[in-house]
This record gives structure tokens, C-alpha cells and sequence, in this order.
């Protein structure tokens, strides 16, 4: 049969990127995207949702999908001839078939499985990060410690909304290893690492709960503390014109420096690299009412997410 192999495509085979010139362009966006955060969380083909010739889909996910979305993937979906109906659940356990559900679909983690998750909210247009610290059984909460210090209780519903990519800690994008790199005076030596991991996830996956092995190189390095000497001779002029023209310069260079903890009493620290003070680079500059220049930086400590921070 030449329609035989849809079944083991991907969701996302059900709707193409470009949309029908009958469709609304954002009711398909919205159906694309309701399918796209099924494969999110691991239910990627379309064999895994079937029940004999139905598709079971879920009525709602992060959020609930509107009629019209609804609508849009019923009549895709039904355009195949494998495909005869489409049935709506509001329970995603029983998303996949049986037969498939015992092979490959891992249930999502719950309880203490998900503590050391990482969590992220958005606020004031910034991405704030926390870590699910501990879960308390009898209100069925789980407590959150973001990056500024402060604590939440949060119901399981709330956590795979935030929900950040587990336990792992995030790693340096290349312009992080570059910016951290101008420091490196010479490396002193290295030692090899190799860490456990196990999945972590409130959604069910298609993905293996047995734990894998990363390998890592770490390198000790001597490395500069101070700002750079040009930026060092400026400071010796006073004023706030030379005020402004040393963070234009530094914004130039996008300068790389230490700088102590009290800088910013409220930002806790997490591991023993900032202990004492912060790595930050320099992202803008600003003036306040006064006209006082504001130096705007980003902490480079793996650990901290890329937090900002302002330096009058």
C-alpha cells in the first residue's frame, strides 16, 4: 500500500510548512505549533498516537488549542487513508497505543525524579532561571529557587510550563568560550571528566531513561583579573564626559573583567567560581536622570545563567 509508510513519518508530516491558500494563516501556525509541542515532548510519529484507523491527539498541552486549529488538523489528518478519524483526549497518558506505549514511551518524572530540574520565567523581557530544590509530598509542591534569590512553591502544572532542558547545567556558547578566552594568560594544565546523566523530564518521551556518560576536558589557567591596560589609563581622568567615553570604548571592545561579589548583594552565588566575584562582559551603556553613566554586563559564570547587571 503506497499510503503504508505515513504511519511511521513524523507528526509534522500532517500539516506542510507552506499552508493552503484557503487556510488562515494563523489558525495554521497555531496547528503547526500544537504539533511541533506534541514532538516535544516525544510523541514524534504518527504511528505512536494511532488506535487502529484513529488518530488521538490531546485537547490541550502547555495550552488549549482553539476549534479552529482543531479543525485544520482534523481535515489534514483525514486526507490520508490510513487515517480515518480523529479522536480528542483530554488524558495525555493514553496518547500512545499500548503495544507502543510499552516499547518506546517513557511516562514524564514526577515528585523528588524532578528535583535538580531547571526552570525558566519571563519577566520584564528577561529570561529568568531557577532549580527545582525540593518537593514536598503533602501539597504536592515543588519548591524553586531562581537566580535572584527568590523562593516559589509550584504545582506540577506550572513546572512543565516553565520546564527548562533537566538537570544539566547550561553549557558556554561559543561567544562565551571566546569572550572568557581573552583572559587566558597560559594554561597550566587539564584533567578529563566524565559525568553521569539520567533523564529528567515532566513530559512522557520517546527518549531512553537509562543514563549515559559525558566526557569533559577541564583546563587550570592563569588568567587576567584586572581591566586592560588602555582602559586602566583612562580611568585616571575624571568627569563625566570621560565617564561615558570609557563605556562607549569598553562596549567597543565588549570588555571582559572581574569584578567583587558585593557588586550585587542579591545575586547568590552557586558554585565556588563566583564565590568571591563574577566574570562579566560588557552588553551596553546608559545614562540616568542625573546623567551618570550606567554600565550594563552580563555575568559569563556558566552556573548563572547570563544574568545582567548595571556598574555606575
Amino acid at each position: 500500500n503506497a499510503d503504508t509508510p505515513i504511519l511511521t513519518d513524523g507528526l509534522m508530516n500532517l500539516m506542510p510548512l507552506s499552508k493552503p491558500t484557503t487556510s488562515n494563516e494563523l489558525d495554521w501556525r497555531e496547528a503547526r505549533m500544537w504539533l511541533r509541542e506534541m514532538a516535544g515532548m516525544g510523541l514524534h510519529r504518527i504511528e505512536s498516537v494511532m488506535d487502529g484507523m484513529t488518530l488521538i491527539l490531546p485537547t490541550k498541552l502547555k495550552s488549549k488549542i482553539s476549534a479552529r486549529a482543531k479543525s485544520l488538523i482534523e481535515t489534514a489528518a483525514c486526507t490520508h487513508s490510513r487515517i480515518q478519524d480523529v479522536r480528542w483526549t483530554g488524558e495525555v497518558s493514553l496518547l500512545s497505543n499500548p503495544i507502543q506505549r510499552a516499547q518506546v514511551i517513557r511516562p514524564g518524572d514526577t515528585g523528588e525524579d524532578l528535583c535538580g530540574g531547571v526552570i525558566y520565567m519571563k519577566k520584564s523581557k528577561q529570561l529568568h532561571a531557577g532549580t527545582i530544590r525540593a518537593y514536598d509530598a503533602q501539597t504536592d509542591k515543588y519548591s524553586v529557587l531562581f537566580q535572584n534569590g527568590r523562593t516559589v512553591e509550584w504545582e506540577l502544572e506550572q513546572v512543565c510550563k516553565m520546564w527548562g532542558k533537566g538537570k544539566d547545567r547550561q553549557q558556554w556558547s561559543q561567544v562565551d568560550q571566546e569572550a572568557l578566552g581573552c583572559l587566558v594568560l597560559r594554561v597550566q594544565g587539564h584533567v578529563v571528566s566524565n559525568t553521569s546523566h539520567t533523564l529528567c523530564t515532566p513530559f512522557p518521551t520517546l527518549l531512553s531513561s537509562s543514563v549515559w556518560t559525558d566526557t569533559q576536558t577541564w583546563y587550570t589557567c592563569s588568567v587576567r583579573w584586572s581591566l586592560p591596560p588602555d582602559i586602566q589609563n583612562m580611568l585616571s581622568i575624571m568627569g563625566k564626559a570621560q565617564d561615558a567615553k570609557i563605556a562607549e570604548t569598553m562596549l567597543q571592545q565588549k570588555t571582559v573583567f572581574w569584578v567583587p561579589r558585593d557588586t550585587w548583594a542579591e545575586w547568590s552565588t552557586s558554585s565556588s567560581s563566583n564565590r568571591f566575584g563574577w566574570i562579566v562582559q560588557v552588553v551596553g551603556q546608559r545614562s540616568d536622570a542625573n546623567g551618570t553613566t550606567v554600565l550594563m554586563v552580563r555575568s559569563l559564570h556558566r552556573d548563572e545563567f547570563h544574568r545582567h547587571g548595571d556598574i555606575n
